[in-house]
């Protein structure tokens, strides 16, 4: 399981969204803002679909602000990933 400790404000960003179709393989933690992702890869199709049904213009054509800041933390958590990747190998 990845755990990802957060900013205050893309905790409660995180926390508004519907991460249901996660089930148990989500865990929120409220003591130190962190999120614990069994499937990260199921966690992203999740949170890319949050993106485009919450973040886009009424037209589906541009992103609004929140859209952007849900953007910036998804780029945030996929470059984490990738770090502890490259560090794992070397």
């Amino acid at each position: 399981m990845r755990r990802f400790k957060l900013s205050d404000r893309q905790y409660a960003l995180l926390k508004e969204l519907d991460f249901s179709d996660l089930g148990q393989s989500i865990v929120f933690s409220d003591e130190d803002r962190s999120i614990s992702v069994e499937d990260f890869s199921l966690f992203l199709t999740v949170f890319t679909e949050e993106i485009v049904g919450r973040g886009m213009d009424e037209n589906q054509e541009e992103c609004t602000e929140y859209g952007r800041e849900l953007y910036a933390i998804y780029d945030e958590l996929v470059y984490r990933c990738r770090l502890e990747k490259e560090e794992r190998h070397g």
